[in-house]
């Protein structure tokens, strides 16, 4: 047995290195001079520092001391016992003779005995068809009723009869059909009447043309429209040189003049004019009406000169020079503001009544001029009712010459030149 010990600690001491055992706890010598150890403790064997270290094996574990390991686990608690299988429950017998029971209909809970089945007939709903109650059933239906007979066994002596699928039932009658027809062209009738008929009064719906052509709406001796409800005249050529405009609020230019003039009676007009003037003033002298042309173009340059001249008394009036210029339009035209300044308008007035006044209206002269003038190009430039859209008094003196064509759309038109062009 001490054999085997020394051998133990002898291949414990080749295994384990120096640095990998923890030094043993020393212990005091004794009187003779040698280290004590605990008992049980191996001795190590010394070893060159050089020496080759001796690999460990792989499971080897430092030894632990007792004090040193870890507290045991709680053991787990035993598992219940498991519980005896229970018998079964005695069944107990239903209280029912299924051999000699009597079936019974699953649609109406009546018993089977002394039962029979229902007739299919279609009184369930007596008024959906209308039928006549004298009306024979149909034949095709007769092989679909039978009695339901007893036993619980055999071919269908168990079943509920088969339900009808309503394949052999009549189609609809003619009077349902009568009446929906009846509805239907009744439908018609009130929309064919609101549609040829609805517009009989002139009151033609928005997106609908009417039966009524629209001329007939309008009454045939419709009196001159005004501005507001005159129709839009077509092709006004506003870029012509006879078309051209001189009011308070259309200025003409201050190098506007008329490269050649010509005279006509006593007015001076644009060349391009003189003809039409002469050509009415020798028609209506044929009539035995004796127009005088007079006061026709004005230069802007003589416009400026007769507004100044204006101003200038007013001022020696008393008033400033402000008041002066606001006063003076009720008299004189601003500079390129008068319808003498474009060589296209001028006065006319007669031999028998020379002055340029109210009265001129109720001379022969006047009313062959608002007759005729437009024949020959010329308008009323300042109507009584234009005061407003002109800016200026009426006087029925004076014209405007735009050729014959616009003087025609002008005059049937009912408006004021600033009107026309201004559509």
């Amino acid at each position: 047995m001490a054999k085997e010990k020394d051998i133990g600690a002898a291949v414990f001491s080749a295994l384990v290195a120096d640095d990998d055992v923890p030094p043993a706890p020393a212990v005091p010598p004794a009187s003779g001079g040698e280290e004590l150890r605990p008992s049980g403790w191996p001795a190590a064997t010394p070893r060159p520092a050089n020496a080759p270290r001796t690999p460990r094996p792989i499971n080897w574990h430092a030894p632990v001391s007792p004090a040193q390991r870890p507290a045991p686990a709680p053991a787990r608690p035993a598992p219940p016992p498991a519980q005896a299988p229970q018998p079964p429950a005695a069944e107990t017998p239903l209280d029912f003779d299924f051999e000699g029971a009597q079936p019974f209909d699953l649609f109406d809970d009546v018993p089977q005995s002394g039962y029979t089945a229902p007739q299919e007939t279609d009184q369930a709903f007596p008024d959906l068809y209308d039928r006549d109650p004298e009306e024979a059933e149909p034949a095709s239906r007769a092989p679909q009723r039978r009695t339901r007979t007893g036993g619980g066994s055999g071919s269908g002596g168990g079943r509920p009869p088969r339900r009808s699928t309503g394949t052999a039932r009549r189609g609809i009658p003619n009077k349902t059909i009568f009446a929906w027809a009846g509805i239907v062209l009744i439908a018609l009738l009130i929309i064919l009447y609101f549609v040829f008929f609805g517009g009989k009064d002139g009151d033609v719906a928005p997106g609908t043309s009417g039966s009524v052509p629209s001329s007939t709406s309008q009454p045939a001796d419709s009196t001159p429209p005004d501005a507001s409800s005159a129709a839009p005249v077509e092709t006004i050529p506003r870029d012509e040189w006879y078309m051209v405009l001189a009011n308070r609020s259309s200025v003409l230019p201050g190098d506007f003049t008329v490269a050649e003039t010509a005279t006509v009676g006593e007015a001076v007009v644009d060349a391009r004019i003189a003809e039409a003037l002469r050509q009415m003033v020798n028609d209506a002298a044929a009539a035995g009406v004796k127009l005088k042309p007079t006061n026709g173009y004005r230069s802007i340059a003589r416009q400026q000169e007769l507004w100044d001249a204006r101003v200038k008394t007013l001022m020696e009036g008393g008033l400033s020079q402000a008041d002066a210029e606001t006063k003076a339009i009720d008299y004189t035209s601003a500079p390129g503001t008068s319808d003498h300044n474009t060589g296209l308008g001028l006065d006319i007035v007669s031999e028998d009544h020379p002055a340029k006044d109210a009265g001129f209206a109720e001379t022969a002269a006047a009313q062959w001029l608002a007759e005729h003038a437009a024949d020959y190009g010329f308008i009323l430039r300042y109507p009584s009712d234009k005061t407003e859209a002109t800016g200026m008094d009426y006087e029925p003196w004076h014209y405007r010459y735009v050729g014959s064509e616009q003087a025609h759309k002008i005059k049937e038109s009912g408006l004021c030149l600033e009107e026309y062009l201004a559509q």
